[in-house]
């Protein structure tokens, strides 16, 4: 499923979702990048996960439990 995909889910069906993911790090992100007020770009996300982690890596965590489903 895309990220696009994703964000066309009504916010339950994205909270059930989320809610699978056992790795809480990865959980924490989907958090902020679809459950957060409005759309929020990967920069700020990763703005607001801390602990210096990359833009680009928290869009590969997300693209990678996307494949899973």
């Amino acid at each position: 499923m895309s990220t696009r995909a994703f964000r066309r889910l009504s916010r339950a069906e994205r909270r059930g979702f989320i809610n699978t993911i056992e790795d809480p790090l990865t959980r924490r992100a989907f958090e902020i990048v679809f459950l957060g007020p409005g759309k929020v770009s990967w920069r700020k996300a990763a703005l607001l996960y801390g602990g210096g982690i990359s833009p680009e890596t928290l869009r590969v965590w997300v693209w990678q439990e996307l494949q899973r489903a």
